[in-house]
């Protein structure tokens, strides 16, 4: 993924407290960040309350491939 641009990071920013995230600063990380190989947003706003049914754990560790590494998901259908 690429670095985050200014406007995604003022779309992110405001959910962190010093250096920690509330969910819901997880899930709008992943709909301003999560492209296809296209660059197409993969979320968009309506997604959010799906979103939020996930761990904020397994929100991290996806954030987190998606600035460290690659995240491959077999079935995402069956996260939901």
């Amino acid at each position: 993924y690429p670095e985050m641009t200014l406007v995604e990071y003022k779309e992110i920013f405001p959910y962190f407290t010093g250096d920690q995230i509330d969910l819901e600063g997880f899930v709008v990380t992943l709909v301003v960040r999560a492209r296809d190989e296209d660059g197409k947003r993969l979320f968009s706003n309506a997604h959010k309350p799906e979103l939020r049914r996930l761990s904020s754990d397994l929100l991290s560790k996806i954030i987190n491939q998606m600035k460290f590494g690659t995240f491959e998901v077999e079935d995402p259908e069956g996260n939901f």
